[in-house]
């Protein structure tokens, strides 16, 4: 009888609190499954009965409970296995952890462990301490958000599945060192037995070194491939960036040899004030292009601006510059630096543009305070508030192509000491990039 009231009194709460924390560190919805919820941890209970009815050793107990989580996670809730491995592990090393940190305060405040043994009303009281402490954790998370699922859905980033397997293997290895260790933190505690030496023991301290030794490999592998994926996406850019150059080059050659067609054939038609009136209008609109960028000291930077205007006008899109006259131009910055974040900005203002009613971008470049700040503003669709938190990851796209561009801009700025915001709404679009003014 007092086995069954146990059941009901303490190995069903915790295993609704396990299957919680489970899909907590997941955030996964828990009123729209509470149905599974119920089966889940019905069925844990149960299992943990049985096993206790056995007398099955503390360590296979564990393993045998993990196993049988992720069954469930799989079997009842339908996740992947990838996913219910995950939960299954974390949920239980968390047990593992504070079943041992509870235990070790009871003993050190003088509480008699051996009344965990039977079933008293003061070892509900204890158990249920433990229990609350333990469900907090699962609120923490929920409270957060953090999604612990994020690492098995990297959207191409396959190196976050290795931080997903770092993260697994520490958890295996913390928990199987703090059992291998147990007898030493706490005392006395018959019914769970975990002072005990048994004949397993040299297999759980051999899955500790294998544990370990796959987390250094992941680990390993982690950063390989980190640097990797950092290294070919920083390259994007710079080759598009090249790309265009030679794309321009091509239409320049075309439209020069175009122009000079046509002056040619004025010049030999026998109109030459017309040829004349044609050569001066070319340099005309050639001199409204490079107005406003003589004095950029940065010429990369106003050859690109220059390349940019004369795209924009293509498309019909109005282009408007303004460079403050005290302004420094960020002292400091390496021309390729200049010409990234530019470039970047301007491609993305333009695409965005393309689509509103009156097209256009304007620069503004000045001092505010003790710092200069650059702002690219341009008309066209508002960025959705959802999409403001994942502007900056690598890989985020809302027009297609790699999702590289802004990822290098935010790292380009921040490697230089500055800071960068986006500002979108009724149409209007500015990003603002803020670099403080060192005083010499």
């Amino acid at each position: 009888m007092d086995r069954l009231l146990l059941v009901f009194l303490f190995n069903l709460p915790e295993a609704a609190v396990l299957i919680f924390n489970g899909l907590s560190f997941f955030h996964s919805p828990i009123l729209r499954h509470w149905k599974q919820l119920l089966i889940a941890s019905v069925a844990l209970a149960f299992w943990v009965f049985v096993l206790d009815s056995f007398g099955a050793d503390y360590y296979l107990k564990i393993s045998l409970v993990i196993l049988f989580q992720m069954l469930l996670f799989c079997i009842v809730f339908g996740y992947s296995i990838k996913t219910a491995i995950l939960m299954g592990i974390t949920s239980s090393s968390l047990m593992v952890i504070f079943e041992l940190i509870i235990s070790s305060v009871y003993a050190r405040i003088g509480i008699d462990m051996r009344q965990f043994s039977s079933f008293s009303p003061t070892r509900i009281l204890f158990s249920w301490i433990y229990l609350v402490s333990l469900l907090s954790v699962g609120f923490f998370v929920r409270k957060i958000k953090w999604n612990l699922g994020d690492l098995l859905h990297t959207r191409g980033r396959h190196y976050d599945q290795y931080l997903g397997l770092i993260i697994v293997f520490v958890f295996l290895t913390l928990g199987l060192l703090l059992l291998l260790n147990a007898s030493s933190i706490v005392t006395s505690i018959p019914s769970y037995e975990i002072a005990r030496e048994t004949e397993d023991l040299p297999v759980y301290q051999f899955l500790a070194l294998v544990f370990s030794g796959c987390t250094t490999f992941f680990v390993w592998k982690y950063i390989k491939a980190k640097i990797a994926h950092v290294e070919k996406e920083t390259e994007a850019p710079y080759l598009d960036y090249l790309n265009d150059l030679a794309l321009n080059t091509s239409k320049i050659r075309h439209d020069a040899h175009n122009q000079y067609t046509a002056i040619k054939n004025l010049i030999s038609l026998g109109t030459k004030e017309e040829a004349l009136q044609y050569i001066n209008s070319l340099i005309d609109q050639a001199e409204e292009i490079a107005q406003g960028f003589q004095d950029v000291h940065s010429k990369p930077l106003a050859a690109l601006l220059m390349g940019k205007k004369s795209e924009c006008t293509s498309k019909s899109i109005e282009f408007e510059f303004q460079l403050s006259s005290n302004v420094s131009q960020l002292p400091g910055w390496k021309d390729i630096d200049m010409v990234t974040v530019f470039s970047n900005l301007l491609d993305n203002a333009i695409r965005a543009t393309i689509e509103a009613e009156h097209p256009k971008i304007i620069i503004n470049w000045g001092i505010e305070g003790n710092d200069e700040v650059v702002s690219i503003e341009n008309t066209g669709p508002t960025i959705q508030a959802e999409d403001f938190q994942h502007l900056f990851e690598l890989g985020f796209t809302r027009y297609g192509g790699q999702g590289v561009g802004l990822p290098v801009v935010h790292a380009t700025v921040k490697k230089n000491y500055g800071t960068i915001k986006v500002y979108s709404q009724e149409g209007i679009t500015r990003f603002t990039v803020t670099v403080p003014i060192i005083k010499k």
